[in-house]
């Protein structure tokens, strides 16, 4: 003997609310798309006319959710999640050299260095104050060593000079 639903179905044509798991199947195709689109799919393959009825109902369902889902997120701004403008467009890079003018007379400078020197009278000649000093003691020796930059690359290039108990020992010059 045939179940009411199944007499319903014979003498109405079969719908898909007719089914014993439609809402339950409607709700995960609202909620999650992709799952109700496969079991939508599982659905139409099936022999019985009820089956393939939810199983089109799923599939319909699944992509007006998927619709109604991209058109909310993008009149709320939740599309800023998945484009990021600054990642996706290189940034420009001034690869241009810097070209200075040199301020400073770092061949009259390094010429008036000397061994022997002093260290305030280093400084007193060529008109600078070191821009870095490095020093160090040893506790095996009582003297001070020091190893100071003049200058910069900016203007021109740096002066290091190499001072022992505030004596200069050697000096260097590097310019661009």
């Amino acid at each position: 003997m045939a179940t009411e639903k199944e007499i319903k179905v014979m003498e109405n044509g079969a719908k898909a609310s007719d089914h014993e798991s439609y809402r339950t199947m409607t709700m995960l195709a609202v909620l999650v798309p992709i799952v109700g689109f496969i079991v939508g799919i599982v659905h139409l393959t099936r022999n019985t006319k009820l089956d393939s009825k939810l199983g089109e109902h799923l599939i319909a369902t699944s992509i007006g959710s998927t619709i109604l889902i991209c058109i909310l997120l993008s009149l709320f701004g939740f599309g800023q999640f998945f484009y990021a403008p600054s990642a996706v467009i290189p940034q420009t890079i001034n690869t241009t050299p810097v070209v200075t003018t040199p301020t400073w007379d770092i061949e009259g400078a390094y010429s008036q260095i000397t061994v022997g020197m002093s260290k305030s009278a280093v400084e007193t000649a060529i008109k600078k104050s070191p821009a870095n000093c490095a020093k160090s003691e040893q506790s095996a020796t009582p003297n001070k060593y020091a190893a100071c930059t003049y200058g910069s690359f900016n203007e021109g290039g740096i002066i290091i000079v190499n001072y022992v108990n505030d004596v200069v020992t050697s000096k260097e010059k590097s310019q661009l």
